[in-house]
């Protein structure tokens, strides 16, 4: 039977590896982030929370999922699709981003661009992503 217990998580993101997109590993021009809650060694319900790191001139493609999802802006600067909207963001920006809709997020400053992403589900790894020809 497996253990369903809820129990408090506490984690030190440094203690936590890199998961890197498309593969590029230890790459340092490459856009790469970290799940801290909502990984496959814990057990939450309903929560799914992360930090992602884009260098200058990177991008998370336009695409939708089912679940919501809310970013906030900790450091560098950008530009964010949502829908045909694009929309400048920087320290401090929040969105929140209802399910199903087209978004996406560019690094058009100089620095890293660091993003803290929520979504309401038990793992990230639940969350289906469609990509869409559309670009920003």
């Amino acid at each position: 039977m497996a253990n369903n217990t809820l129990s408090a998580i506490v984690k030190n993101p440094h203690d936590t590896e890199w998961t890197y997109f498309n593969g590029q590993e230890c790459r340092e021009d490459r856009l790469r982030w970290k799940t801290l809650i909502g990984d496959e060694e814990s057990n939450t319900q309903g929560l799914t929370y992360g930090i992602m790191e884009m260098p200058p001139g990177t991008f998370v493609d336009a695409h939708y999922h089912a679940d919501n999802e809310i970013f906030h802006i900790l450091q560098g600067e950008g530009v964010v699709l949502i829908n045909k909207d694009v929309t400048e963001v920087g320290p401090g920006s929040i969105l929140y981003v209802p399910g199903n809709t087209v978004h996406g997020i560019r690094n058009r400053g100089k620095e890293m661009l660091k993003v803290i992403w929520v979504f309401p589900c038990n793992k990230f790894s639940e969350i289906e992503y469609h990509l869409v020809d559309q670009s920003f």
